[in-house]
């Protein structure tokens, strides 16, 4: 059985994602909740009794983990634009 934590709205992890305030920040805590969504879902499917759960949590699993590869090329994508910043200025 899942265990559903008791947090207010605005302390759920996905709700501290509505603002983009530093698109940084945001990206690193997508990131970090997709890893531990990919987690969960390793867990499901290892106690699921049903082979279709089984094959869903395994198709999620990997729809997750390829979220995380975009949001790790944002981020260096990211990076890469901050490093050409100070370049352009000084010259």
């Amino acid at each position: 059985m899942l265990h559903t934590p008791d947090l207010a709205p605005g302390e759920l992890r996905a709700a501290q994602l509505t603002e983009l305030g530093d698109a940084r920040q945001a990206l690193i805590r997508l990131g970090a909740l997709l890893g531990e969504i990919g987690i969960a879902l390793v867990g499901i499917a290892s106690a699921a009794d049903d082979e279709g759960v089984y094959w869903q949590c395994m198709e999620a699993i990997d729809a997750a983990d390829e979220c995380r590869d975009r949001v790790q090329e944002m981020l260096r994508k990211l990076a890469a634009r901050e490093e050409e910043l100070p370049e352009r200025e000084a010259g």
